[in-house]
C-alpha cells in the first residue's frame, strides 16, 4: 500500500468512528491524519471528551483569527493546524498526560531528527 492509500484509509476509518461527522475533514498530510487520529483515540478510550477538545480548538482559532489576518490559503491553513496542536498539547496537559516539558523535549528530539536527516540528505 502506498503512503498515498494508507492516508485514504485512515481517513475514512477516522470518518467513519465520529458520531455525527457530517462531511470529510480535510488532510493534506499524512502527519495531519496521524494527529486527528491520535485524538480520536484518546476520546474513544475515555481519556477526554470531544467537546473538552473541540471547546479548545474553537477558542484557540476564534483568538488566532482576531490576532492575525492570513493573506493566502497556505497561511490560513498554517494557522489551523498550529491551532490544532496548540489544542491537542494543551487538553493533553491538562489531562495530566503530558507536561509542558515533556512537550519541548519531544519537540526538541523531533527537530534534532529533522537536522540530522536534512545534514545526511545534503550530503549524499
Amino acid at each position: 500500500m502506498n503512503p498515498l492509500d494508507a492516508h485514504q484509509q485512515a481517513a475514512a476509518q477516522l470518518r467513519s468512528s465520529i458520531p455525527g461527522l457530517s462531511e470529510d475533514p480535510l488532510f493534506r498530510a499524512p502527519w495531519q491524519t496521524r494527529v486527528f487520529a491520535l485524538v480520536v483515540a484518546l476520546v474513544q478510550q475515555g481519556h477526554f471528551s470531544w467537546a473538552t477538545f473541540q471547546s479548545r480548538l474553537a477558542a484557540l482559532v476564534t483568538k488566532t483569527e482576531k490576532q492575525k489576518h492570513a493573506t493566502s490559503a497556505a497561511a490560513v491553513e498554517g494557522l489551523y493546524f498550529n491551532c490544532w496542536l496548540q489544542a491537542i498539547e494543551e487538553t493533553l496537559e491538562s489531562q495530566g498526560m503530558l507536561s509542558a516539558r515533556d512537550i519541548d523535549q519531544r519537540i526538541a528530539i523531533v527537530r534534532e531528527t529533522v537536522k540530522e536527516i536534512r545534514a545526511a540528505q545534503s550530503g549524499s
